[in-house]
């Protein structure tokens, strides 16, 4: 196997691993967003529907669930990764386009119906002659064998300067591929960050329940010690009948335990 077919070999294996390991990633973080959720749950925003709304877009699950700032920073960060995927690819396919034009001056190939592993084996190689005489001593009747007059560099400069526009090409177009598994993460953050939006704001409203409730027993457990004090203080007057007749008293009772008592002369 030449050097161009094992790198050709090894960049798919990197991008089927790339691959395989943000599947593995969104499968098993995405239950930890699920988590703890039950089909019972009614009233104000559903966690199920704010997870699906962020794995479609992320932030989209965040505005849905009252949080705009976080919302705006996940949308961000989504422009940002998309754009710089379509950057890293139209900057490879420039840098694709370049080496091969340059290729084809400086190595005398022909561009028409090459396979990919052609073009990385012609920038380990000075000539299609030392190409076949190294695989053929290294591989024997197996080995793959190219035309004797297949390209030749005409120095030693311009074939590195080829590899390292091919070698940047490969870069950019990797590097492409991470921003997809950027994005794949993005919307594993923004689904597992609305769920946690909307169960923290479920708690909260049901903190609030509990606290109301416990405000409206302890008002019904002091309406008869009020009674007692509204009794007690109308019955003061009464005792005061032998004052002057310019006297006057008046009782107000604020709940829950304010109690105003003017006396005027």
């Amino acid at each position: 196997m030449s050097r161009g077919e094992k790198s050709v070999k090894s960049s798919k294996i990197g991008r089927a691993a790339s691959f395989t390991f943000y599947f593995l990633l969104f499968t098993f973080l995405s239950p930890l967003a699920w988590g703890g959720l039950s089909a019972s749950e009614s009233g104000g925003p559903s966690v199920r529907k704010a997870v699906f709304l962020s794995l479609l877009l992320p932030g989209a699950g965040e505005f849905y669930a009252g949080d705009i700032k976080s919302a705006k920073s996940l949308l961000g960060t989504e422009a940002l990764i998309w754009t710089a995927h379509l950057g890293f690819r139209e900057y490879g396919r420039w840098l694709r386009e370049d080496h091969r034009a340059f290729a084809r001056v400086h190595a005398g190939i022909d561009l028409r119906g090459k396979p990919d592993s052609y073009f990385d084996d012609i920038k380990f190689y000075a000539s299609s002659y030392r190409y076949n005489e190294l695989t053929f001593r290294e591989d024997g009747p197996e080995a793959r064998l190219y035309p004797s007059n297949a390209w030749e560099w005409d120095s030693q400069d311009s074939r590195q300067r080829y590899r390292s526009l091919r070698n940047n090409s490969i870069l950019s177009y990797r590097c492409a591929s991470y921003m997809i598994g950027a994005a794949v993460v993005n919307r594993i953050v923004s689904a597992i960050n609305a769920a946690r939006i909307v169960r923290k704001s479920k708690r909260q409203v049901r903190t609030a329940n509990s606290s109301n409730g416990s405000v409206y027993d302890s008002l019904a457990t002091k309406r008869p010690r009020h009674k007692e004090i509204q009794h007690h203080l109308v019955f003061v007057p009464s005792c005061l009948r032998g004052k002057p007749e310019g006297v006057q008293f008046s009782c107000s009772l604020l709940p829950p335990s304010r109690i105003i008592l003017k006396v005027r002369w």
